[in-house]
Formats: C-alpha cells, structure tokens, sequence
C-alpha cells in the first residue's frame, strides 16, 4: 500500500466522488511535515488532530478579511471623526496662542508701571494725565495706552495701561493693568487747609 510523503502510515487510496469526476485533489498540509495527501484521506499533521479534505479546504468567516460593507463604514467612521478631531486640535492651539499673547502683555504693562513707579522716584511725583507708545517684547511690537486719574483719597492716583497686540491700538486691549500708586511727598489729609 502507498504511504504518505510525510508520515509512515499508510495512505488510503479511495474512488473520487461522483461530482469530482476523475480528477483528485491534493491537500497541502500544515504543520511540521509539508506533504501533500489525497482529497479523502487525512493530512498527515504531527501534534494535532487530522484535518479532514473539507476542513482544510474551506477558510473560516474569520480568516476571510473584512468585506467591502465594513471597510466602507470604518471609513465613513473615520471621516466623520478626523474633521471633528482637527477642530478641537486648531481650538486648542488658537486657544495657547492667545495665552501667550495675554502673557506677554501683561508684562509690557507690568514693564509700563515699573517705568512709572522709577518715574515718580527720579521726578518726585506722580505722572499725570495720558500717554502712548509701542514697545517690543520677544521680538514682537506691542502698544500701550496709560491713563492716570486724581481719586478722591488725596495724594493716590488711579493708573489704569491697556495693551494691544500690534502696532496700532485697535479694538479691545490684551490686557488692561489697573494700579494706584501714592506720592509720597503730598501734604497729609490733616495739613491740607480745609480739611477735617
């Protein structure tokens, strides 16, 4: 009797179905040994069960791959998701550049009132009325607007600075600084004539 390629058993030779005409099928089989047996017999698999012709034959829904229904709904997934996911990407970074912008301008007016404050030391008294100008800061342009006031507590003086991002003072500020400072060198409340 003629024995299998791949294993000492015999093989077992048998009449072709009716439907398979004359011709036979050759399996290729798995595993270690890499025979080849006849459609009715059994592949010669070492440590596993024998796959029968049929089984080895037909491929399992799960090894078939995706059809074409699911990979069209993954993509239409997809481009419904990806525009949405951009968005919120652009957000966020619109949302970091404008917090930097805010940063940055509230230290030009930080700058702005220091400048102020050394102002009032060097001339011995408090800045009055407004001013304007531009100054840089990391490489960028950045204008200002300072406004004092008188306030009704004698000797403090309201000073508000607004920042805008640019040259040009436009729209509404990045940033408005309000501050009140005191002159040091103003008569008390006591010696100011009538008051009390």
């Amino acid at each position: 009797m003629p024995r299998h390629r791949c294993c000492s058993r015999p093989a077992e030779k048998s009449a072709p179905a009716p439907w398979t005409s004359t011709i036979e099928r050759a399996i290729h089989c798995s595993g270690v040994c890499n025979g080849t047996a006849w459609a009715a017999g059994k592949c010669c698999r070492r440590g596993g069960p024998r796959a029968t012709a049929g089984e080895v034959s037909v491929k399992s829904r799960a090894e078939g791959g995706f059809t074409l229904v699911e990979v069209m709904v993954a993509l239409a997934v997809v481009a419904l998701a990806l525009p949405a996911l951009l968005f919120t990407l652009h957000q966020q970074l619109d949302g970091t550049g404008y917090l930097r912008d805010k940063t940055h301008a509230q230290l030009v007016a930080g700058n702005k009132l220091s400048e102020l404050r050394l102002l009032q030391q060097v001339r011995g008294g408090l800045f009055r009325g407004s001013d304007s100008g531009v100054s840089q800061m990391v490489g960028r342009d950045w204008a200002w607007e300072l406004r004092t006031e008188d306030t009704a507590v004698q000797g403090f003086q309201r000073v508000e600075i607004r920042v805008y991002a640019g040259e040009e003072a436009e729209g509404s500020p990045l940033h408005t600084l309000v501050a009140f400072l005191a002159d040091l060198d103003a008569p008390a409340a006591a010696e100011v004539p009538g008051a009390g």
